[in-house]
C-alpha cells in the first residue's frame, strides 16, 4: 500500500461511526437472535407435535424456500426501483403475524403440517425480498474497500445469535413447548422493523439513471445478462449452488439425526446448534483476516472445505451423551465455522463487481441460482433419509461438499484480491 493510500484509509471513518451501518447491523441481530428460535421451534413443531416423517421435513425446509425458484427475478426488480429501507421494514414487519398463526392454531388444536408448509411458504416470500434488500443496501452503507470488514461483522452478529438463539429455542421448547417458542421470533421481527425505520431515507432509495419506462421482464433479462457475461459470478453461481443443495439435504433432516441417531432430546438440540454457532463466531471473526491474508477467493476455498470436513464430522458421531455429543459438537463447531468465510467471500465478490444501478437484480438472479438448489436439496434429503437413515444422508452430504470444494481450485475465484480503495476486484498470477 503507497502512503498515500494509507493516509486515506486511515482518516476513513471506522464502521463503527457508520450511523446507517451500525443500525443495520442492530436490526439484523435482534432479527436473527428470534430467527434462531423459529429454526429450533418450526421443525421440532413438525416433529414433536406432528409427528412429522423425513419427507415432511424435506417438504417443509422446501416450502420455505421455493419462493427463491419462483419470486427472486421479481424481487430483484422491486429492489431496484423502491426504498430498499422501505421493503426491509415491510419484510419484517409482516413477519411477525405469520409466524404467530402457528400457536394460535396449535392453542385451538386445528394445528396442522400443511398449515406449517403455508406458513413457511409465505415466510419464504418475504425472506426473499429482505434478503435481496439487504445484499443491495450494503454498497449503500459503507464504501467499497470496508465491504469485506461489513460483512464480516453482519455475520459475526449471525453467528453470535446462532450461539444464544438455538440454546434459547431449545428451553422454550422444553418449558412452554414448540409453538409457543415463536412468539419469540414474533417480537424479534417487530423490534427489528421499528430498528430499520431509523435508517437514513436518503441511503436505501435507489434511483433509476436510465430513465424511460421498461417492462418488469426487460430489468429481469438485463440482471440475468450481467451475471452471464461475469465469468467470476458464473462460477461463483455454480460453486455456492452446488453447497446449498448438498448442505440443505443434511439441514433437512439433521433434527432426525440428533433425535433419533444420536438420541438427544429437545434442549440438546439447542445445545448442539449453539455450540455451532461458537463456530460461526470463530469463522465471522476469522473471515476477514483470511480474505486480507490470502485473498478473497482463497477465503471461499477455505470456508467450502471446513463445512465438508464439519458435516462429515457429524456423521461419523456415535449415539450417546457422551463420546457422541463431543464429536457431533466439533462437527457443528467446524461446519458453521465454514459458513462465515465462505459467506464473507461470495457475497464481497458479488457487491464488487456490480453497478449500484443493478445490485437488485444481480443479488436476486444469484439467488435464484444459488438458493433454487435449496428446495431440491431438502427434498433429496428428506426422501433418501426415509430410503436408507438420517446418518446415510449427512455423511453422503459431507462427502458431496468436496465437489465445490474440488471447482473452486479450479476456478478463476482462487486467485481473487479486492484491492483497497478500488472499486474493482483484482487476479493474482
Amino acid at each position: 500500500m503507497t502512503e498515500e493510500e494509507t493516509t486515506t484509509a486511515a482518516s476513513r471513518p471506522s464502521l463503527w461511526r457508520r450511523r446507517g451501518y451500525v443500525t443495520y447491523l442492530g436490526s439484523q441481530t435482534v432479527a436473527q437472535v428470534g430467527f434462531q428460535v423459529s429454526v429450533v421451534a418450526i421443525p421440532l413443531t413438525a416433529v414433536l407435535v406432528l409427528d412429522a416423517s423425513p419427507v415432511q421435513l424435506g417438504l417443509l425446509i422446501a416450502a420455505e424456500r421455493l419462493p427463491f425458484l419462483i419470486f427472486a427475478l421479481m424481487a430483484g426488480v422491486l429492489v431496484d426501483r423502491w426504498s430498499r429501507r422501505k421493503l426491509l421494514i415491510f419484510a419484517s414487519v409482516l413477519r411477525a403475524p405469520l409466524v404467530l398463526t402457528i400457536p394460535i392454531a396449535a392453542a385451538m388444536d386445528v394445528l396442522t403440517v400443511t398449515h406449517l408448509y403455508v406458513v413457511a411458504f409465505l415466510l419464504g416470500i418475504l425472506t426473499v425480498l429482505s434478503d435481496v434488500a439487504a445484499l443491495s443496501i450494503m454498497p449503500s452503507l459503507v464504501p467499497r474497500d470496508l465491504l469485506t470488514e461489513g460483512n464480516a461483522k453482519l455475520e459475526a452478529a449471525r453467528s453470535a445469535s446462532e450461539v444464544v438463539g438455538p440454546g434459547l429455542g431449545g428451553a422454550l421448547v422444553q418449558l412452554i413447548t414448540a409453538p409457543w417458542a415463536l412468539v419469540v421470533d414474533a417480537v424479534s421481527f417487530l423490534v427489528s422493523g421499528g430498528m430499520l425505520s431509523a435508517l437514513p431515507k436518503d441511503e436505501a432509495r435507489p434511483q433509476n439513471t436510465e430513465g424511460g419506462t421498461r417492462s418488469a421482464w426487460q430489468e429481469i433479462k438485463e440482471g440475468i445478462a450481467f451475471v452471464w457475461r461475469s465469468g467470476v459470478l458464473r462460477w461463483n453461481a455454480a460453486v455456492a449452488g452446488l453447497t446449498n443443495l448438498f448442505v440443505y439435504a443434511f439441514l433437512a433432516i439433521q433434527y432426525l439425526f440428533i433425535v433419533d441417531d444420536l438420541r438427544l432430546g429437545a434442549v440438546f438440540v439447542g445445545v448442539l446448534l449453539s455450540l455451532g454457532g461458537v463456530g460461526g463466531v470463530l469463522g465471522s471473526l476469522a473471515a476477514g483476516w483470511i480474505s486480507n491474508r490470502i485473498g478473497i477467493g482463497g477465503g471461499f476455498l477455505i470456508g467450502s472445505a471446513t463445512m465438508a470436513a464439519g458435516v462429515l464430522l457429524v456423521g461419523v458421531a456415535p449415539a450417546g451423551m457422551g463420546l457422541g455429543l463431543v464429536i457431533a459438537s466439533s462437527g457443528y463447531l467446524l461446519f458453521v465455522c465454514g459458513i462465515p468465510i465462505f459467506n464473507v467471500a461470495a457475497v464481497t465478490i458479488r457487491q464488487a463487481v456490480t453497478p449500484a444501478a443493478l445490485l437488485g437484480r444481480t443479488n436476486a438472479t444469484m439467488r435464484f441460482l444459488i438458493w433454487g438448489t435449496i428446495p431440491l436439496g431438502s427434498l433429496i434429503g428428506g426422501v433418501v433419509a426415509e430410503a436408507t437413515s438420517s446418518r446415510a444422508v449427512v455423511l453422503l452430504s459431507g462427502a458431496a461438499l468436496l465437489i465445490p470444494t474440488v471447482l473452486l481450485v479450479l476456478s478463476p475465484i482462487r486467485g481473487l484480491r479486492i484491492t483497497e480503495n478500488q472499486d474493482q476486484l483484482q487476479t493474482e498470477r
